[in-house]
């Protein structure tokens, strides 16, 4: 039978799964899920696993699937995580990929195998079959291909020069998305940079790597409410279901010829820029138990 699952993409996004099942094939272990295309959102559905077993071995993505129906995905464990597992059973394996910060809770532990629509459009990948499955470095999508491959969109394109000269390491997620980790002046946090080139926007997110806890989340949305009243051109969230806390930026282009990459920079500074600034507040209450009475006072005094 199954449940719903959140598993953590790169760079800590969420996506929620039916997980069908985790199970012994022999020496491995494979995990079956079901998904609506809606439900992972900027992320295409042959990225959710470890990104080297998305690329086919002349570096191309995945076949894009329809987004009208559900796509089941069998994904293999790596060898590195099945050395770890020993003999638990596929029960005992199940739990510790709906738990939160376990490491098979990481879709990077997994290389896809097989991904088929509920319409039966579909393909498998290279590691459908036995081998080795390691991931040697860190895998990319490299975005200067020639003419017949995948790029990115102009916003996007935009985003990663500016990404670039800032020296802020990022993975190409798709042609759309990137993800990356920044280092802030008060601490470390992710950044996903979304480009929605239809309706000509740009979209920054940068969000706290921690988990807020359950019973401290109705006092982190009172304080993320108190700090949107003073913010111009950018939001803080909380994912009520996730716990987590971003910083979000929209821009629009359209009806501009934009080619200066100013543009990204202006949406991509004021997201990191917001969630730095308020990260040490954030935390006071999220992990101190501070009140917001007490912040909101000391902002008042200062």
């Amino acid at each position: 039978m199954s449940r719903p699952v959140t598993l953590h993409v790169r760079h800590g996004i969420p996506v929620t799964v039916a997980l069908e099942r985790v199970e012994r094939a022999g020496d491995d272990v494979e995990l079956t899920a079901t998904a609506d295309p809606a439900a992972w959102g900027t992320i295409e559905g042959g990225l959710l696993f470890n990104l080297d077993s998305a690329l086919d071995d002349d570096g191309q993505l995945p076949p894009m699937l329809g987004t009208d129906a559900p796509v089941t995905f069998t994904a293999r464990l790596g060898d590195e995580a099945l050395a770890q597992v020993g003999d638990a059973s596929g029960d005992e394996l199940a739990e510790r990929v709906a738990t939160d910060g376990d490491a098979l809770n990481d879709t990077e532990a997994w290389f896809l195998a097989r991904a088929e629509a509920e319409g039966g459009d579909g393909y498998t990948t290279r590691f459908s079959e036995a081998g080795p499955r390691v991931r040697p470095g860190p895998a990319r999508v490299e975005v200067r291909h020639g003419d017949d491959q995948p790029q990115p969109g102009r916003l996007l394109a935009l985003a990663l020069s500016f990404l670039r000269d800032a020296e802020i390491d990022v993975d190409v997620l798709s042609d759309t998305v990137a993800g990356g980790v920044v280092e802030g002046e008060n601490g470390t946090f992710d950044l996903v940079v979304h480009s929605r080139e239809e309706a000509e926007q740009l979209l920054a997110y940068a969000r706290m790597k921690e988990v807020v806890p359950e019973d401290r989340r109705h006092e982190v949305m009172e304080l993320v409410t108190r700090i949107n009243v003073q913010l111009t051109g950018s939001w803080l969230e909380l994912d009520l279901d996730e716990g987590r806390v971003s910083a979000r930026c929209t821009l629009n282009a359209r009806g501009t010829d934009v080619t200066d990459d100013t543009f990204a920079e202006n949406v991509i500074w004021m997201a990191v820029s917001t969630l730095d600034e308020y990260l040490p507040a954030l935390r006071a209450v999220a992990f101190e138990g501070l009140d917001v009475a007490d912040i909101h006072a000391a902002q008042d005094e200062g």
